[in-house]
């Protein structure tokens, strides 16, 4: 578990909050999973699933930048996840239609 990723995470959540919405499904996920944030969003990033709501919620405001798939492909975190759930994140962010850093 990597205490720097937590910290972040926990710094992305109030950012969330202010800018978009309460990610209360990942808020609680985060708890279930003792605050292992690698845990929790490899856990929601399963192979050729549905973005969650919040993904939308970000996408329609135009702050993917806030995404945990952004998050999982920022080079400082990227070697805290597997190869399927980097390919996960990257195909959810190509399907928005938006391009930014993490194309490639």
């Amino acid at each position: 578990m990597s205490e720097e990723l937590n910290r972040h995470t926990q710094k992305l959540i109030i950012e969330i909050q202010n800018a978009v919405y309460n990610p209360t499904r990942f808020i609680g996920s985060l708890a279930a999973n003792g605050g292992d944030a690698q845990q929790t969003i490899t856990e929601m990033l399963p192979p050729m699933s549905d973005p969650q709501e919040g993904f939308k919620k970000l996408a329609m405001k135009g702050r993917l930048d806030l995404s945990i798939e952004a998050l999982v492909l920022y080079s400082q975190f990227a070697n805290e996840f597997d190869d399927s759930v980097k390919a996960e994140a990257r195909r959810r962010l190509r399907g928005s239609g938006i391009t930014s850093a993490w194309e490639g």
